[in-house]
């Protein structure tokens, strides 16, 4: 398989991939048929105009637990005269959903789990968690009613805080493209793809990252030495 250098002309970016097969065939007699050669490659027309990518970015997870903890360590919640905090943090990632095993101390001591699965908005061009689900334990099992009160109160700091790593995702998703495609451009260009538009993106976890694919549409800016 080979891949042509990547041209600009037109408005227009392409390549051309090239693939050649050595085909064997197997049978329990020795065939009666001559050998035939396959028929010419053709080129394969694009089914869409847009980009479809799919790229794997590595998640360190006992990082983003340590910033989380030290993040939500810090605050304080009080609810009907309850005061309790959160002790520490634990992130799990599987398949399409992300999970978030707290333990709570203080007044209402305990342990949460929070889970959710990560879309992307293309309105906004940013990640998000859709629909916080909320599982409370506590050590008291008087609190066992409110944990609708709980629920959004945790909820809402543990997305504030999620938000930048979300962000941040997106942002290493538009630079990972960025190096694929500047992998396959002429010696001594620069692409940039700030100028493409996510139509969709899928992830799924596992215990080294996030895969994330989908398709795009937009400018790809390529510049370099015109001399």
């Amino acid at each position: 398989m080979s891949l042509s250098p990547l041209r600009y002309r037109d408005n227009q970016a392409m390549l051309k991939l090239g693939v050649l097969l050595h085909p064997e065939v197997h049978t329990e007699t020795a065939p009666t048929a001559q050998p035939r050669p396959l028929p010419a490659l053709i080129p394969f027309p694009p089914v869409s105009d847009d980009l479809r990518f799919q790229v794997h970015l590595a998640l360190d997870y006992p990082a983003l637990e340590s910033h989380l903890t030290a993040a939500l360590q810090t605050q304080r919640f009080t609810i009907q005269e309850k005061r309790f905090g959160i002790e520490s943090v634990r992130v799990r990632g599987k398949e399409q959903e992300i999970s978030v095993d707290l333990v709570l101390n203080g007044d209402a001591s305990g342990k949460a789990e929070i889970w959710s699965n990560l879309v992307f908005d293309t309105e906004t061009q940013r990640f998000r968690l859709d629909e916080l689900n909320f599982v409370f334990e506590p050590d008291n099992d008087d609190l066992y009613l409110m944990a609708n009160l709980f629920h959004e109160r945790i909820r809402l700091s543990l997305q504030n805080v999620a938000n930048q790593w979300l962000d941040d995702a997106g942002n290493r998703l538009n630079r990972r493209l960025q190096e694929i495609l500047g992998a396959a451009a002429l010696p001594g260009t620069r692409l940039d793809t700030q100028g493409l538009t996510f139509n969709q993106v899928s992830a799924t976890f596992d215990e080294n990252g996030v895969s994330l694919h989908g398709t795009a549409r937009g400018a790809i800016d390529i510049s370099g030495d015109r001399s």
